[in-house]
């Protein structure tokens, strides 16, 4: 009996074992039949959240629907989202609002400074004839016509110190006739030559002395200087320099005018004791000189060539260089005041405006229009009044 139960026993222990044995070896369900639906939600998610959108209809750029900024753009450095997020994500609205700079200040401040130091420097002084009042008036404005400024009325011929503090003109009002100096920004006024014909002031280079020309000794014009208070003209072994259009040399010595000697006519250059004269050119055409600020070279205008241009040559008149070929007149060239570019009227295109060219005549370009002539007749003077070949402008710092 003991022998059965035994026996009983180990069988129903090996029935145990094999059943199991059976479970341990039955092969499971295929284990992507398990994480499928897992899967399907992680790829539903990613659909959800990072699908791109095709960009034609999507700019990478684009703020969110609810932005108050809808123009600015991402910082530079920030990477360019390759989506586009949910409108109800609040994730960039927030950097949009406080952190995003506008693209304002990103890119216009060096844009802005370069254009500044690239613009030449400066004011222009310029007269313009009003054909109804039939009389000039001095204006101002920088060199891409901005800031216009009537400075004098009834006035021309502008002369400027080297500073641009001071201004010399012709008064044409008819209770104030004469040459006279002030400040450019008004105020008191020093009438240094009260004579109708006195014109074409010019300013000492310390600001201290003006030459001008008039015919109040003669018939002829004659070169005059102030002196103090007073003026007188200057003389060449007694006798008056007859000339016009006087413009000094850098060291205040000496000036460069048209004139003549005897039969021979041009420019000359001469020491203010008269000592020294030197014919430059020799057409009776050239005029209005004026000298680089490093005295090197004097640019004038000519008809020599049948039309009104302007010309350079070296002081000792050599070198003489057509420097403008336009049909159109071209004439009253001034010195910038670095002596990097030469400005002149011109009425090409039928218009008057103010021009600007490199010393070798290069660059040639429109600055601005004076918006009417600068060529007229004054009725308070029609004997006295002759037209823009009597004229100046003026280039101040």
């Amino acid at each position: 009996m003991k022998h059965k139960v035994t026996l009983l026993i180990a069988s129903v222990t090996l029935l145990s074992l094999l059943v199991g044995c059976q479970a341990a070896t039955q092969t499971p369900p295929p284990p992507t039949a398990e994480p499928t639906l897992p899967t399907v939600g992680v790829q539903t998610v990613a659909a959800a959240t990072s699908t791109p959108r095709p960009p034609t209809a999507t700019p990478t750029a684009e703020p969110p629907a609810d932005t108050s900024t809808p123009t600015a753009k991402p910082p530079a450095n920030t990477p360019t989202p390759t989506t586009r997020p949910p409108t109800n994500t609040p994730t960039r609205a927030a950097p949009v609002a406080t952190d995003t700079p506008t693209p304002a200040p990103t890119e216009t401040p060096a844009a802005t400074a370069q254009a500044q130091v690239a613009a030449p420097q400066g004011l222009i002084y310029f007269p313009v004839f009003d054909a109804q009042l039939e009389t000039y008036s001095i204006f101002s404005a920088r060199l891409d016509g901005s800031d216009r400024t009537l400075i004098v009325a009834e006035a021309s011929q502008p002369a400027v110190n080297s500073n641009g503090q001071r201004i010399a003109f012709r008064s044409w009002q008819a209770d104030n006739r004469g040459l006279i100096e002030r400040a450019v920004a008004g105020g008191d006024i020093w009438r240094f030559d009260a004579f109708f014909e006195a014109a074409r002031p010019a300013f000492s280079p310390d600001g201290q002395t003006l030459l001008f020309q008039s015919r109040e000794g003669g018939e002829k014009f004659a070169i005059y200087h102030t002196v103090g208070l007073e003026h007188e003209v200057l003389r060449r072994e007694a006798f008056p320099i007859e000339g016009e259009a006087p413009a000094w040399t850098p060291d205040g010595r000496s000036f460069v005018y048209k004139g003549c000697l005897g039969d021979h006519c041009g420019l000359y250059k001469i020491n203010l004791d008269g000592s020294s004269p030197q014919q430059l050119t020799q057409d009776l055409s050239d005029t209005n000189p004026a000298i680089s600020p490093d005295g090197s070279t004097i640019v004038f205008m000519s008809q020599s060539g049948g039309n009104w241009d302007i010309y350079t040559m070296g002081m000792d008149g050599s070198a003489r260089t057509k420097l403008t070929s336009d049909p159109a007149a071209d004439g009253l060239p001034t010195w910038s005041p670095d002596g990097k570019a030469i400005a002149f009227v011109s009425e090409r295109g039928g218009a008057w405006a103010v021009w600007a060219m490199d010393p070798d005549g290069s660059q040639q370009r429109m600055l601005f229009e004076l918006g009417a002539s600068i060529d007229g007749i004054v009725a308070v003077d029609v004997q006295n009044s002759l037209g823009w070949l009597e004229e100046k402008i003026a280039w101040a710092p």
